[in-house]
């Protein structure tokens, strides 16, 4: 069985080889932030339509979210997320370029714009399965997923409140 990224939905399959990325992901994302960037809502939009867990979102709770996010820019080689990391805290949405999944070292599939990856943190702080690193230089926009969790709670609470008058 083909091993695929269940974070990125629209990938292109690659032949395993080995990679070699530098940095050591979610650690070092400060360093990366582009503080004040202006994001593209669009895009940002398809992307996060694509996920179930944002399907019953309306376009206003949407947008909330994308004004949320922090943009980030990495250049070829740099890791996103670090496959075995227990300590995932970001979600992110690829706002330019390609990001390269690897899975025990070995190319699996490139993540293109408009797709997301780092979506478990949003469940909870699990174990990340593969290693996502930028293919050139890439852009993505991303937020920790405890607040996207306390967004949805909230999201959701109200939705419940509405129904229940």
């Amino acid at each position: 069985r083909e091993e695929r990224s269940a974070l990125a939905s629209s990938a292109v399959e690659h032949r395993p080889e080995e990679v070699h990325t530098k940095g050591h992901a979610e650690q070092d994302l400060e360093k990366h932030l582009v503080k004040g960037a202006a994001k593209e809502k669009s895009l940002a939009m398809t992307a996060l339509q694509k996920l179930p867990f944002f399907e019953e979102f309306n376009v206003d709770a949407l947008d909330a979210l994308i004004e949320a996010m922090e943009v980030y820019e990495f250049e070829d080689g740099d890791e996103v997320v670090h496959q075995g990391d227990t300590d995932g805290t970001h979600f992110f949405v690829v706002a330019a370029g390609e990001f390269l999944v690897l899975k025990d070292g070995k190319s699996r599939c490139t993540i293109s714009p408009s797709n997301c990856f780092g979506e478990s943190v949003l469940l909870l702080f699990g174990e990340r399965n593969a290693t996502v690193c930028a293919h050139g230089r890439a852009t993505a926009y991303g937020m920790e997923g405890m607040t996207v969790r306390d967004m949805l709670q909230e999201h959701y609470q109200l939705q419940r409140t509405i129904v229940m008058q």
